[in-house]
């Protein structure tokens, strides 16, 4: 989500130094997708492959459309989320077991 922020909010300040697309609205869509997707993440742990994958895709474009990534920082942080995302396993307790379903 970090990522995506910084990807989305650096093609809208003044710095307008590395931007390769002409097109300041397409930087600001790539970085608001990764951000949501970072939150759909959260929400819903059992899409993590796709989320991932998608994240990791929109970091790799992040650097053609905003301003090299972000610096590089923002498009780095969204493919290493992403990443982890896609890698991340969701561990569900056993059905008869009450301890570990208890909060």
């Amino acid at each position: 989500m970090i990522g995506g922020l910084e990807i989305a909010f650096i093609p809208l300040t003044a710095y307008k130094i590395i931007l390769v697309s002409s097109s300041v609205a397409i930087a600001a869509t790539v970085g608001a997708m990764i951000a949501v997707l970072g939150l759909v993440m959260w929400m819903t742990p059992s899409q993590n492959k796709l989320y991932g994958l998608l994240a990791v895709l929109l970091g790799v474009v992040s650097f053609v459309t905003s301003n090299l990534g972000g610096f590089m920082l923002g498009g780095l942080l969204a493919i290493i989320g992403g990443a982890l995302a896609f890698a991340w396993v969701v561990v569900t307790p056993p059905p008869g077991d009450v301890e570990a379903a208890r909060p």
